[in-house]
């Protein structure tokens, strides 16, 4: 309804009711009512604004108590603890079993194979650069001695010189 469409009617009902107003006095009733239909329009809109304020700070709220929190980790009892590092080597040995599977499986046939430590010793004892002294004798002594376990195990084999 408009302003003016209101102005009307309540002149109306004044006419309708049968007291005499002065049109200064319904002038002013009518600035009066202006001013505050304005002012109710300024409070309705800074009510909506704090509406949707409210709205969203509630939507954030109910969105961080649907958040599963995270459990608090039990501490595990002697026994679980034994079960649990047991569980962890028998992991890394499963892991280290599939490395190796992995390199056999890829490699080309008749590949001789090293664990990395026995190839590190092997190298380091016969470097170029050693100087003979006991401790240089003792490492190409461990290093003959892996060379012949290899040979020994079938790891590496001899290759004849007809072939």
């Amino acid at each position: 309804m408009s302003s003016s469409e209101r102005q009307r009617r309540f002149l109306e009902r004044i006419r309708a009711s049968g007291t005499a107003v002065s049109s200064n006095a319904l002038e002013a009733e009518c600035v009066k009512l202006k001013d505050e239909c304005a002012k109710l329009k300024s409070e309705n809109a800074t009510l909506k604004r704090l509406l949707d304020e409210a709205r969203e700070h509630v939507r954030k709220l109910e969105a961080r108590r649907e958040r599963p929190q995270p459990q608090p980790k039990a501490q595990p009892i002697s026994g679980d603890a034994e079960m649990e590092q047991k569980l962890k080597a028998l992991k890394k040995k499963i892991a280290e079993l599939r490395y190796r599977l992995r390199t056999v499986q890829y490699s080309d046939k008749g590949a001789v194979f090293l664990k990395p430590g026995d190839r590190r010793k092997i190298l380091s004892a016969l470097h170029p650069d050693n100087e003979v002294n006991p401790a240089t004798k003792r490492r190409l002594e461990v290093a003959f001695q892996i060379i012949n376990d290899l040979f020994e195990s079938g790891k590496i084999k001899e290759i004849s010189e007809d072939e």
